[in-house]
């Protein structure tokens, strides 16, 4: 998002030349940092996907995303956990999530909980959501409404392996 890009800093430096980089068909190789849900695997396709309540919106329209043997990338941003759970299971239930050879996530910025706690943070029942599936899961991609945002191109072939997206020249 480059709203996020106005912030003075190393990160907004970093994004301006990871943009950059994509604009002028040169995108970047990202380092994808451990973490403790994640799946491990390799995968290769075409990366799709977006902001999580978006594409929860175009469920059952003809604008409905077909992720099917591609690398599908998720992050959003001020969304109460109860319905991050609902989307996940919508997009599951959908078969964006469950046909998806991949699921990588971004930022899941500013989440909000109610006064009763839900229980589990985002990533937490983004995992669960994706308990079931054999495909690797990822989290910590650099991109989505945070500070660092690495650029993405969407349509473009990528290869994720040993922690690493490399777009696919």
């Amino acid at each position: 998002m480059p709203v996020n890009m106005l912030e003075d800093g190393e990160e907004r430096v970093q994004s301006g030349n990871s943009l950059r980089l994509a604009l002028f068909g040169n995108p970047e190789t990202l380092q994808i940092p451990h973490h403790k849900l994640e799946k491990d695997g390799s995968a290769r396709g075409i990366l799709c996907g977006g902001n999580l309540s978006v594409l929860y919106s175009l469920l059952g329209s003809d604008l409905q995303l077909d992720s099917a043997g591609k690398l599908l990338f998720l992050e959003d941003l001020d969304e109460y956990l109860y319905h991050v759970d609902r989307m996940m299971q919508a997009i599951n239930r959908s078969g964006i999530g469950t046909k998806a050879a991949a699921w990588l996530i971004g930022g899941m910025s500013e989440m909000r909980d109610n006064a009763i706690p839900y229980g589990y943070n985002a990533e937490e029942i983004i995992a669960q959501a994706h308990q079931t599936l054999d495909s690797p899961l990822c989290f910590g991609i650099e991109a989505g409404h945070i500070p660092l945002n690495r650029a993405l191109v969407f349509g473009m072939h990528y290869q994720l392996e040993a922690g690493r997206l490399s777009p696919l020249l």
